[in-house]
């Protein structure tokens, strides 16, 4: 089931970058106004933290390919490790992500001001 759906969020994904409206977008509007939702440092933004998700779940697709195959028989833990170490960087990365976005633009603001 994990290879499935890994494999359909994957597939999203990359095909919300190919039509230039990032699944992270729907999202990132619940938390800006209506006013920034076409900014292109915006969409940019959410360009980039679909396509790091977007490589992350082709990993996690890979992970659970040759989980089902003979190429690395390591235990099951180690697969459901990598899973969470996945997850993990995906979360830390988008956090952090947010936060430089975030810091930039209120700097921005303050410069803009002064």
């Amino acid at each position: 089931m994990d290879l499935v759906s890994n494999l359909a969020l994957a597939s999203i994904m990359w095909f919300t970058v190919v039509i230039g409206k990032p699944f992270a977008l729907q999202y990132a509007k619940r938390d800006l106004p209506e006013e920034t939702w076409n900014n292109a440092h915006f969409i940019r933004g959410c360009m980039i933290i679909t396509l790091v998700w977007a490589c992350l779940m082709t990993f996690a697709v890979l992970i659970s390919v040759i989980r089902r195959t003979t190429w690395l028989p390591f235990p099951s833990w180690v697969y459901f490790d990598l899973t969470l170490l996945n997850i993990a960087v995906g979360l830390a990365f988008t956090t952090i992500f947010k936060r430089k976005k975030r810091l930039a633009r209120e700097l921005a603001a303050v410069r803009s001001e002064g």
